[in-house]
């Protein structure tokens, strides 16, 4: 009995303790102490063991006295060469400056607070390095910053949120995975377990917001994708002889929505004792807001101003709404860019029609913003999830924004049809009129017109091309209708004439009446077209139909639809609208057989 007790626990004495211990005792108590303190390092071994180990070497025999041990203690002893050198050491071999914690700024945290208090929060395109977009850094080594020791390092802990989800006192998400950083903040590139890899981007939120799907996937990635996939959903309905041009991609996928919309909600913050103010996304799926400072798709100066609005509501005493109650004031802001122009339009949505203090709210949010060039008040009473109700009044500005498209000038009001990504509508729209192949004699109808921009474009002509001859604008919504009107006006193009109706219907006259039509350009919602339209196309015979879609499921349903009437596709061209996400635009040129 007396040999297993000394085994297990070591032989004591009153005077000296434990005189004896086993070694596998000895291991299995610094184990413990590791699991404890979570000193364990990336390849798995014990941090606490090893310097157990060296310090009992050390001890042991005449090594204490050895030039090895020597050299180590004056290694130890040695000032460093100045201040912080030695954190700086620590922060190049993967350990944090003090006790094997991680560095104050080597791990991207999205909390919601300044991750550094001196240095403040970097901004997006520090975080995200244009490293990052075409030239990525090299993957880490092991042990250095980016490589397999850094990747596998968590976050610490929040303590009243150790689970991940949103706490109550309501404090952003703690993460417990975070992407390794650069020296210069930004991310780097080829990280292993947790990284991203070259070319790709990172984003805390993105598995929950749900707003880019791929944004972990490489963009050259990303592109190949879509190619294949909208390959895929026409095969059967292209021949030898049909032309598949490759998709059309954006030199930076980043910032390109020149429309940001965000709520706003109020919770009740335990700690602080005061309400805090959420805006940002949607999770996907829910109506719960995931509060966010930064997008990577999202116009930066119009998030910036989101943001400030946020900060003006406790100053100017405006309450968020809640939908589930049907009180407060605010609701939404939806802010629109001029990509060309540079004007922005602000518009705030409230359930009230009263707005206490709009002017100095307005004179200090064009303080913080001086860019701003229009405020409007929409006034949305009901108790639904649609963002802008009917009425409407302009605090400041002339109510709308100006912004140039392929050479043409467009009136946007708040409720104005215009694509978020500008710089890859002028792309698909100077493509579609390329494959329309004006001469300058056609007469073209541009079904589903909208505010007739892509109408007014192929009037007008690209790259010194010739035009349509006529341009005919069919719309169901007059107000739609009405801004195609001014905005014809305003560029001074008599060509285009815009009708508010059923496009299928119109074109059943046109084809009682016997007026010809050598165009047809269609753009209809993801839904796609009806057969009703498709009919009346076949019934009119124009001589070329351009189709261009946001949903090529659909476009290729309808494609079959005009296939088995004798059209055939003579030209596809595929349009990445959307980077990180998996939506594409697509055109095809349809022709009789």
């Amino acid at each position: 009995m007396m040999a297993w007790v000394a085994f297990l626990g070591g032989l004591k004495t009153p005077s000296r303790g434990v005189v004896f211990q086993p070694p596998i005792i000895r291991e299995l108590r610094v184990w413990r102490k590791c699991l404890c303190t979570g000193r364990v390092a990336a390849d798995g071994r014990c941090r606490v063991w090893a310097t157990h180990s060296r310090m009992a070497g050390m001890k042991s025999g005449n090594h204490k006295n050895s030039s090895t041990a020597r050299g180590a203690a004056a290694q130890r002893r040695k000032p460093s060469a100045r201040p912080g050198k030695a954190d700086e050491r620590r922060a190049s071999k993967g350990r944090g400056a003090k006790g094997g914690a991680p560095a104050k700024n080597e791990l991207a945290t999205f909390d919601g607070t300044k991750p550094n208090r001196k240095g403040g929060n970097r901004s997006m395109d520090a975080r995200f390095g244009k490293n990052n977009l075409g030239k990525p850094g090299k993957p880490g080594k092991p042990g250095k910053p980016g490589g397999p020791s850094d990747a596998r390092r968590p976050n610490k802990p929040n303590k009243s949120n150790k689970s991940g989800k949103a706490s109550k006192s309501g404090k952003p998400t703690k993460f417990a995975k975070a992407a390794p950083v650069r020296r210069d903040g930004g991310l780097r590139a080829g990280c292993a377990r947790g990284g991203v890899a070259p070319g790709a981007f990172f984003c805390p939120i993105d598995s929950k917001c749900g707003g880019c799907e791929w944004l972990a996937v490489p963009y050259a990635e990303q592109l190949k994708r879509k190619q294949h996939e909208v390959e895929g959903l026409f095969d059967g309905l292209l021949d030898s002889e049909t032309a598949v041009r490759p998709i059309l991609g954006m030199d930076d996928p980043r910032y390109y929505r020149n429309k940001v919309v965000s709520p706003y909600v109020g919770i009740w913050d335990k700690k602080a004792r005061q309400m805090r103010v959420l805006c940002g996304m949607y999770e996907r799926g829910t109506h719960r807001v995931i509060d966010s400072d930064e997008c990577l798709l999202e116009n930066r100066e119009a998030k910036c101003i989101i943001l400030t609005i946020r900060d003006l509501m406790r100053r100017f005493r405006i309450e968020p709404y809640d939908e589930d109650t049907d009180e407060g004031f605010l609701r939404h802001v939806q802010v629109r860019v001029g990509h060309t122009s540079g004007e922005i339009m602000v518009t705030v949505v409230t359930r009230e029609d009263q707005f206490p203090g709009a002017k100095g709210f307005v004179r200090a949010l064009r303080e913080k913003h001086p860019s701003i060039t229009t405020v409007v008040q929409n006034v949305n009473t009901r108790q639904t999830n649609v963002i802008l109700g009917d009425k409407e009044r302009t605090l400041f500005g002339p109510g709308f924004i100006l912004d140039e498209l392929c050479g043409l000038s467009f009136r946007i009001s708040s409720k104005s049809f215009y694509q978020v990504n500008s710089t890859q509508t002028e792309v698909l729209y100077r493509r579609a009129i390329e494959m329309a192949k004006l001469a300058g004699t056609e007469v073209l109808m541009d079904a589903y017109c909208g505010t007739g921009t892509i109408g007014l474009v192929a009037a007008r002509g690209v790259d010194g091309n010739p035009g349509a001859a006529r341009v005919i604008g069919v719309e169901e919504r007059p107000d739609a209708v009405a801004d195609a009107r001014n905005n014809a006006r305003h560029n001074g193009i008599k060509r285009a004439e815009f009708v508010a109706a059923d496009a299928g219907e119109y074109m059943h006259r046109m084809a009682d009446e016997g007026a010809p039509l050598d165009v047809l350009m269609m753009d209809p919602p993801r839904a796609g077209s009806t057969p009703e339209f498709l009919k009346a196309a076949c019934e009119l015979a124009p001589k070329r139909i351009v189709y261009i879609s946001c949903n090529p499921q659909t476009q290729a349903r309808d494609a079959a639809f005009l296939a088995e009437r004798g059209w055939r596709i003579v030209e596809m061209q595929p349009v990445d609208m959307f980077p990180h996400t998996s939506h594409a635009e697509n055109i095809i040129l349809l022709e009789r057989r």
